[in-house]
């Protein structure tokens, strides 16, 4: 009989399986790199969420003051 194992930590990799804040304790000390973390909470009705690539813009970096130093 399998165990239900919410949070697994095996070669430097954190996985989370339906993990509840609490059931997370032992990793709280832990520095992430990278990573993702999606939940959504829907109510009985509500569409399904999809996700997909975002919108892309351009953003300008560097502060109109700066520029003309360039």
């Amino acid at each position: 009989m399998g165990t239900y194992n919410p949070a697994s930590y095996r070669g430097g990799i954190l996985r989370l399986h339906y993990a509840r804040a609490t059931e997370l304790e032992p990793w709280l000390d832990l520095v992430a790199v990278r990573g993702e973390v999606v939940q959504f909470w829907l109510k009985p009705g509500d569409a399904a969420v999809t996700l997909g690539k975002g919108e892309e813009r351009e953003v300008e970096r560097i502060p109109a003051q700066l520029r003309r130093f360039l």
